[in-house]
């Protein structure tokens, strides 16, 4: 089976078409689906999808409290460094940005 992917005219991903499924009017065939379902086609390529801020502030208070948090309290007792700590916080930080406003 081969799947067709689509968009519309403006670049919206519509989905994929296999089995003789024939796609909405006026749609318009791309090479390959988007990685995310709200990037946009423009150009002839996916747009980055950029989650909002919301969203990076909860995967941020996830990763803070699964990986950062322990860091801290290890080096309060002596078990860790101060810049591993850090070094971590940075890490979050760059894994959930938060979109430029």
């Amino acid at each position: 089976m081969t799947t067709k992917h689509y968009i519309t005219s403006e670049g919206v991903y519509i989905g994929g078409f296999g089995d003789g499924a024939e796609p909405p009017v006026g749609a318009v065939e791309v090479v390959e689906p988007p990685a995310h379902a709200a990037q946009l086609w423009l150009n002839g390529v996916w747009q980055a999808y950029v989650p909002p801020k919301a969203e990076q502030e909860i995967a941020r208070r996830a990763a803070y409290a699964a990986e950062a948090d322990p860091l801290f309290f290890m080096s309060q007792r002596g078990e860790a460094t101060e810049t591993e700590w850090l070094v971590k916080v940075a890490e979050i930080k760059t894994r959930y940005p938060y979109p430029v406003e």
